[in-house]
């Protein structure tokens, strides 16, 4: 009898793996190997060769929902908002405004006082006192200009921030009055693997919100129904 051949899918730690071979068995594929790699303590999940295709690309939906679920809790434990990409953006921008405004002002006052001999910096006489204050005075109102332009869009940033967290709101108490968990767990077979429940919950929610709101914003929608699904179920499994 022939021996199969097995090809490795994943290396993954053992909880990450165990998941990933029931995915794989409730996907129809049967015939699955896992073996601990001993030097790193990961777990390599290998199917038989006529398997890998397929095993490939539900690897590619396994690992995607794991990053997503890593990334919504680091969110949670770090007690951030959930739009802290915005809020830094905002941060960046203004402290961006505010450096650039202070070496440009500051820039052209000493630049000014040095010409007025109040301050002796540097001296400069004839055209080369003319093309450094050229230089420099251009060096300095680009900075004020930039500075500008950094504080204007800050404001843009702040203003959608606030347009997406008032949306946040409304979706967050449409779904505690219209949606429970009970009806969102009778949606779909209960068997099935976590990794399955996610999309099925994640897609009720989406589908329930786009109707309810067929103008939202579809990634404020999306980390809505990621942040209900982390607070409703994941929580309450800890």
């Amino acid at each position: 009898m022939e021996n199969k051949h097995y090809e490795p899918v994943a290396y993954l730690p053992k909880e990450q793996a165990e998941r990933f071979q029931e995915f794989l068995k409730f996907s129809g594929i049967a015939d699955i190997e896992m073996n601990v790699n001993e030097l790193n303590s990961t777990y390599s999940v290998s199917v038989a060769s006529g398997d890998f295709e397929k095993a490939d690309n539900l690897y590619h939906v396994f690992s995607e929902n794991e990053l997503k679920k890593d990334s919504t809790e680091d969110e949670l434990t770090q007690g951030g908002s959930i739009y802290n990409n915005s809020a830094e953006k905002y941060s960046d921008n203004l402290s961006s405004a505010i450096t650039f405004f202070v070496c440009g002002g500051a820039g052209l006052i000493i630049l000014l006082l040095n010409d007025f001999n109040v301050l002796h910096l540097f001296h400069f006489s004839g055209a080369s006192a003319i093309l450094t204050n050229v230089v420099l005075g251009g060096l300095f109102i680009a900075f004020l200009l930039i500075g500008f332009k950094s504080l204007k869009y800050s404001k843009n940033i702040k203003s959608q921030m606030s347009v997406e967290n008032e949306l946040s709101d409304k979706l967050n108490n449409w779904l505690a009055k219209n949606v429970s968990p009970e009806a969102i767990e009778a949606s779909y077979d209960g068997s099935i693997p976590e990794e399955m429940k996610y999309f099925n919950r994640s897609s009720y929610l989406k589908n329930a919100l786009s109707e309810a709101f067929p103008d939202a914003d579809d990634s404020v929608i999306e980390v809505v129904s990621d942040q209900y699904i982390e607070d409703t179920f994941n929580s309450s499994h800890e």
